[in-house]
């Protein structure tokens, strides 16, 4: 029996891999994925800031002309900020389009040079449908990669301005934040590797909730059967 062999193509030779795709062929899906990642941190920040700076006018009774301003510029920000990341999200989908096109044209240019013998041979169909189940719809893994990019950016970004925030505050608060953001990302990552723990296994919840709906059918067609015979015994009461 062959055992799974891990792939030599890791996660840094896909990035690149995609990277220097998008670079020869659309580069501005690199350029916009950056901006998308800019924009929300930019929007993050402002709306951090849009509260503290509201209350803090209240706080100390400052006057309307003082407060207007201060609500109406962070009103524009955001929702300029957001107007910005909605035009860049819709132009990035055709980007992203035509660099799968690209890797689908690679992809075509590999099968149809391959030998007959290869053809025909089972492993190479089976690499062939997942190389396309990799890059046949918008929501494969070859569209998905670049939401990917876009958080890693934007979780950098935000990491260090947190940390430049963070340089200003007390000690036992960056203690209390760290352990948080530590005990969180365990967490999450916890969870969001359970399915693939128990891929082999059938779901319980699915289980559970098929015997739910198997009881709830149950008792409706008793419910049925119950109010047919007590409108049948009050039809032969009244008559």
């Amino acid at each position: 029996m062959k055992k799974n062999q891990p792939s030599k193509y890791g996660i840094l030779n896909n990035s690149l891999f995609m990277a220097g795709t998008a670079w020869k062929n659309v580069p501005s899906v690199l350029y916009l994925t950056l901006a998308q990642a800019l924009l929300a941190v930019g929007l993050s920040v402002a709306e951090l800031y849009a509260g503290p700076a509201v209350l803090k006018n209240l706080e100390t009774h400052a006057p309307l002309e003082k407060l207007l301003p201060t609500i109406l510029i962070f009103t524009l920000c955001i929702t300029g900020l957001d107007a910005l990341t909605a035009y860049v999200n819709q132009n990035l989908m055709f980007g992203r389009c035509q660099v799968r096109e690209c890797i689908i044209q690679c992809i075509m240019k590999k099968s149809s040079t391959c030998s007959y013998p290869l053809l025909e041979g089972k492993d190479f169909s089976q690499t062939l449908s997942k190389s396309m189940d990799a890059v046949l719809s918008n929501s494969s893994p070859a569209e998905d990669i670049w939401n990917t990019y876009a958080a890693i950016l934007q979780n950098l970004l935000g990491f260090l301005i947190y940390l430049y925030l963070l340089s200003h505050a007390d000690a036992i608060i960056i203690a209390v934040a760290t352990a948080a953001a530590i005990a969180g990302y365990l967490a999450g990552r916890h969870l969001n590797q359970w399915g693939y723990r128990h891929r082999k296994r059938p779901w319980p919840a699915s289980s559970v909730m098929w015997k739910k709906r198997q009881g709830t059918a149950a008792w409706q067609k008793m419910s049925g059967f119950l109010a047919w015979k007590a409108g049948l015994g009050d039809f032969w009461t009244n008559t």
